[in-house]
């Protein structure tokens, strides 16, 4: 990759999920990269040729309503040291707008937007038709939209389900089909607990299939792990309203893998939308064994029914089968699971599929990505 690559990140931010983080440094590890942060834009100089890639906070400067709109936004889920005052941010956008259209490419960083926000009308017309960017979000492939189509209550609705779709099947050719990503780094080294007192436990927001799952343990009477799963949730938003964001991250950080590490088996589904969420990654890494429903992304991402994870629904006979502590299919799967992570969803994985698309980029031979068979692959036309 020879081309200048300058990524357009106003300012540092910490969340619960660590996805943009890691995204940011991935970005920062590319060759010949450079940030452009409200810190250091007043000395920015213009390379010749070079790839831009943004994330939209930056429109924070549009105007004084978008700025306040997103100040509240920041203050009650991420963790900011300094925010820039309005005439900073103002001042910094109007310089960013200028870097994303002299570009020779751009490439807009989407994971902080949810599936309400691509539906919307706005939301084409700024990021798609005007800027003509590239897309950094998972594509269609990793979608599985009509696993729970015929649910009478989705977590999200039909309608913006089918926008969605129609939306990234649409903009297929400039979508890098990237999904979450965990840094291993400090983590190479790490002995997984082994006696653990929870068997099963289903942890994140009550989508449908969760508030299934929590029922199923408590009318098979596994009372401990349906506690603890309610737990997680009271937990959850009781300490959004009473702990300052700074301790409230640190705490459900911990909290999480705490629990994580004492139970054997994590239910997780990727709502009715059918996508796959970062607890995909964390669960593994915790030493916990997935429970989920067989979605086609799963199988397009390298993750295998029985070897990787463990599929729902799950019959009584095989649920206690897989509450027994001795059950010899735990560090089998165990071991599995951390080993396709490392090599298909780690830092180091992330970065060199991302490399693979800038290069064809560069020579403007790009024509989207996708997943298939633990595969990452690039569309020929």
């Amino acid at each position: 990759m020879s081309k200048k690559i300058i990524i357009i990140s106003p300012i540092e931010v910490k969340w619960l999920n660590e996805t943009r983080s890691i995204y940011l440094k991935i970005f920062k590890s590319l060759l010949n990269s450079e940030i452009l942060n409200v810190d250091n834009y007043k000395s920015f100089v213009f390379p010749k040729n070079y790839i831009c890639i943004y994330f939209p906070i930056f429109y924070a400067g549009f105007s004084k309503l978008s700025y306040n709109l997103t100040f509240k936004r920041v203050k009650r889920y991420w963790l900011v040291d300094n925010f820039p005052t309005y005439n900073e941010f103002h001042n910094y956008t109007n310089l960013s707008l200028k870097v994303i259209s002299q570009s020779n490419s751009s490439i807009a960083y989407l994971h902080e937007y949810d599936m309400h926000d691509y539906a919307t009308s706005d939301f084409k017309k700024d990021i798609v038709d005007f800027y003509n960017s590239y897309l950094l979000t998972p594509g269609s492939e990793l979608f599985d939209f009509e696993f729970c189509q015929n649910i009478s209550k989705p977590d999200i609705p039909i309608k913006i389900n089918e926008s969605v779709n129609n939306f990234l099947k649409d903009q297929r050719k400039r979508i890098i089909s990237l999904t979450h990503v965990i840094d291993l780094q400090d983590q190479k080294n790490m002995i997984f607990k082994k006696k653990r007192f929870l068997k099963y436990a289903c942890i994140g927001a009550m989508y449908y299939l969760r508030r299934e799952f929590m029922l199923i343990l408590l009318k098979r009477n596994y009372l401990l792990g349906f506690v603890i799963s309610i737990f997680f949730l009271v937990n959850y938003k009781i300490s959004s309203k009473i702990l300052p964001l700074k301790y409230r991250l640190s705490w459900l950080k911990l909290f999480q893998k705490k629990l994580l590490n004492n139970v054997y088996y994590c239910f997780i589904c990727g709502s009715t939308s059918g996508h796959f969420v970062r607890k995909y990654l964390e669960v593994p890494l915790s030493g916990s064994i997935i429970i989920s429903p067989p979605y086609l992304f799963m199988k397009r991402l390298g993750f295998i029914e029985n070897y990787h994870y463990k599929p729902y629904p799950i019959e009584q006979k095989m649920l206690n089968r897989l509450g027994n502590n001795k059950d010899e299919n735990i560090p089998y799967i165990r071991k599995n699971c951390f080993e396709l992570i490392s090599e298909l969803h780690s830092f180091q994985a992330r970065l060199n599929q991302l490399n693979e698309s800038l290069d064809l980029i560069a020579s403007n031979n790009f024509n989207g990505s996708y997943w298939e068979n633990g595969e990452y692959k690039h569309y020929s036309q």
